[in-house]
């Protein structure tokens, strides 16, 4: 997981450029993994949920605020077999951690964190993009027909999605 969604780098890059790459990826891995640790240490994490494309970070609010959703019976129901009941006390050994490389949901994400990290909840959202492999990817942003002024309907890697054009 790095922390760079977007690069307008051409794909002849020299060996400079690369060099540079890696420096930055490296940095970025390496301020997750401090993150991570001080997640794990100081919310004393006995169970961890991976939330992998936040979006707006609703799943994981769910997780902790179930009482917002309650349409959501099916997710609960899934949420109390791996991590018990949905009051504040059981859950409190459950972290959460979100995977998110849409810039447009990033104030969103670090206000649903720093909420739900000031009720005890263990939350960490990581503004990047999970993959398989080291590397940097253009991001496509999709701005039509958002439902509101911070939500887009979607986003792709994939250079086959009509998006690509108006990557951001």
């Amino acid at each position: 997981i790095g922390g760079s969604t977007n690069t307008n780098a051409s794909p002849a890059a020299d060996a400079g450029d690369v060099t540079k790459l890696a420096s930055l990826l490296d940095g970025f891995a390496a301020s997750d993994e401090a993150a991570l640790d001080e997640l794990f240490a100081k919310y004393e994490c006995r169970h961890a949920y991976l939330d992998v494309g936040s979006n707006v970070g609703v799943q994981v609010r769910k997780l902790f605020e179930p009482h917002k959703y309650p349409k959501a019976a099916a997710t609960h129901r899934v949420y109390e077999q791996f991590f018990g009941s949905a009051s504040p006390e059981a859950r409190c050994g459950v972290c959460a951690i979100g995977v998110e490389p849409n810039p447009h949901h990033r104030a969103r994400l670090t206000a649903v964190q720093h909420q739900l990290r000031a009720a005890g909840a263990g939350v960490l959202f990581l503004f990047a993009a999970a993959s398989d492999a080291d590397g940097v990817a253009r991001l496509a942003l999709e701005s039509a027909g958002k439902k509101d002024a911070w939500e887009d309907l979607g986003a792709s890697a994939s250079e086959a999605w009509k998006g690509l054009g108006k990557a951001g």
